[in-house]
């Protein structure tokens, strides 16, 4: 499931970057593309398209996450009513929590501090990750990170209360790269 996320997020951008680089592999001796020479800023068609197609992109997702958090706020809302457990405050502090705990497992190289928080694809992404970073003798330092928002954007209501989850969308920064 992680992995077709991932090639669902990243597969536009290869397409962006062989539209970026598609004048390039046209150019020929003589002209032909490449821009070169002519004065001009060597942004051709395929940069355009480029745009259009990164804009495009951000402005779906966008919309699908703003449709996601909406549609949860009001599952949040009417579940409120019938079990506490869907505080959308409480629910939020949970999120930062595990996020951080999450952060602090990845640059412990130890996720099974936290499997417990976390899908089993999951944790088996990660444990794989993390287990490639050992033998590589790799390790993530992260420090100063901060969250600026948590949206809910999921959320699974079952009789059995130890059966209910959600998935909260983070968005966060780190005081040392720049952002």
């Amino acid at each position: 499931m992680l992995r077709s996320f991932f090639k669902i997020i990243l597969l536009p951008f290869i397409i962006v970057i062989l539209i970026l680089i598609s004048e390039d592999i046209y150019a020929r001796a003589g002209g032909g593309g490449g821009g070169g020479g002519s004065g001009g800023s060597g942004r051709g068609p395929g940069f355009i398209i480029a745009l259009i197609v990164g804009v495009a992109y951000i402005i779906i997702v966008s919309v699908i996450l703003y449709i996601k958090t909406s549609d949860s706020n009001l599952i949040l809302n009417w579940a409120y009513k019938k079990d506490k457990i869907w505080d959308s405050k409480r629910m939020n502090a949970l999120s930062k929590s595990i996020f951080l705990k999450m952060q602090q497992a990845w640059m412990n190289r130890d996720i099974d501090s936290v499997k417990k928080f976390i899908s089993l694809d999951l944790y088996n992404d990660y444990k794989e990750q993390l287990e490639l970073m050992k033998l590589n003798k790799e390790k993530n330092i992260l420090e100063s990170i901060y969250i600026i928002n948590v949206k809910i954007i999921s959320c699974e209501d079952f009789n059995d209360n130890t059966k209910d989850s959600f998935i909260a969308f983070i968005t966060a920064g780190n005081c040392n790269s720049g952002f």
